[in-house]
């Protein structure tokens, strides 16, 4: 009972969950006639998933070598929700004043860093690797704030785009992309080309 709680908890995490909830939250945005968000949802999925999909490529091709002994795959659950969820708060917050905009960043946080520890508790990741896919979200997250910054968000229903994310997450939930599978798969066949695994 216990373990399937905070597989609910890291599922939300998975690709299938964050894509879902990016794809859906682009079309509300567009709908709204905020391009700006839509943009700044579609850059942090785009960021996140090259940066993490680089560094498991790096690792785990090359895992073996002195440098890399403690880290087999960098989390990608954890790189992709820091990124996309905090993203979702940038563009919620824009929205909301006072008790409500700390509500959302509380809540939003808390998810984040549960995510990111049911990954080591369940033992899909060490910590080393959640901290890395922390940094590599956390860029992907630095990046998408600062194109946010540069000009007013066009207004748009806070509580009706929570929702569209809660009902595709809820929708996606415990279904999964064969991402990982695909990336060992890659990372297989380039590491003999790899001069950096030498």
């Amino acid at each position: 009972m216990y373990r399937d709680f905070l597989i609910a908890i890291t599922d939300l995490g998975d690709s299938s969950v964050i894509c879902g909830i990016v794809f859906v939250g682009i079309i509300y945005l567009l709908y709204n006639k905020c391009g700006r968000g839509a943009l700044a949802l579609a850059l942090a999925l785009i960021l996140s998933s090259c940066g993490i999909a680089l560094a498991k490529l790096l690792f785990i091709g090359c895992g073996g070598v002195s440098y890399t002994s403690s880290i087999n795959s960098p989390s990608g659950h954890t790189a992709l929700s820091l990124a996309v969820y905090g993203t979702y708060t940038l563009l919620l917050c824009s929205q909301l004043r006072g008790w409500r905009q700390i509500f959302v960043i509380v809540i939003i946080v808390d998810l984040i860093a549960a995510i990111a520890a049911t990954r080591v508790v369940l033992g899909f990741h060490n910590i080393t690797e959640v901290m890395l896919g922390i940094i590599v979200g956390g860029v992907a997250l630095l990046l998408v704030q600062q194109y946010v910054k540069r000009g007013p968000l066009k207004s748009f229903n806070v509580y009706l785009l929570i929702l569209c994310i809660v009902i595709t997450a809820a929708l996606l939930h415990g279904f999964r992309l064969p991402a990982e599978h695909l990336i060992q798969e890659i990372a297989k066949y380039i590491r003999p080309y790899s001069p950096i695994c030498k």
